[in-house]
């Protein structure tokens, strides 16, 4: 995609003044594009890349320099909202509580059931107890995880624990440690235990990567056979 439309559209969907278009680009001619040719305009701005999906980058999370919500391209039109929907759950990235608990809301009811369904890629940073369970049981269709084994005693993992294995038929898992030091309490414990049993049991996978993780969970990922690194 041009970038200049690229940026374009992010900074007059994120603004408050009317939304249009340098030349040669005219909004007048949205209306007239097939969905399919939309859905590639928007995919360009909602798709996470997958280098940021897979960070094991230590420092910062790629997430936390997002300045503007991927939501904001819904709210442009009706169109959109229903174009643009498939594309913004494609990829869940949970990074705090209170974010977790509003997806699990949003995907509770029966209604919402299709946008679990949308759900390929999920990043977990940290302990996000009942509502990242209930993210994943809403979320049967995933293919990669990415999980950070930073957390601290105050995290709730096990909700998340208790359904990994079973709710869900990975092909990738991503294992990421970015502070070693700060790893060791009784939440990553029970992490490394569900991972482990979960790289030994999930036939589905073909693909795990550990960063700097903790020995048991290096040897099972070194000693696995259905694993190719």
């Amino acid at each position: 995609m041009v970038p200049t439309l690229r940026n374009s559209l992010a900074e007059r969907v994120n603004s408050d003044s009317p939304l249009s278009l340098p030349p040669p680009f005219r909004l007048v001619m949205a209306h007239q594009l097939a969905d399919e040719t939309l859905a590639v305009i928007l995919e360009a701005c909602l798709v996470v890349p997958d280098k940021d999906f897979a960070s094991t980058n230590g420092q910062m999370s790629p997430f936390s320099r997002i300045e503007y919500p991927s939501s904001n391209y819904l709210i442009v039109c009706k169109r959109w909202m229903r174009i643009s929907t498939p594309l913004l759950y494609h990829t869940v990235v949970l990074r705090s509580q209170p974010q977790a608990t509003a997806l699990a809301a949003v995907l509770k009811p029966k209604a919402n059931a299709r946008f679990g369904q949308y759900i390929r890629n999920l990043r977990v940073e940290g302990g996000f107890g009942v509502a990242a369970k209930n993210v994943i049981l809403a979320a049967p269709n995933i293919t990669d995880i990415c999980v950070m084994l930073d957390l601290s005693a105050k995290d709730n993992i096990t909700p998340m624990c208790d359904v990994l294995f079973t709710a869900v038929q990975p092909q990738r898992l991503v294992i990421a440690v970015c502070h070693y030091h700060r790893i060791i309490n009784k939440q990553t414990t029970r992490l490394v235990e569900c991972l482990t049993q979960c790289i030994q049991g999930w036939t589905t996978l073909v693909s795990s990567w550990e960063v700097r993780g903790l020995r048991d969970l290096a040897l099972t990922l070194a000693s696995d056979p259905p694993c190719r690194f």
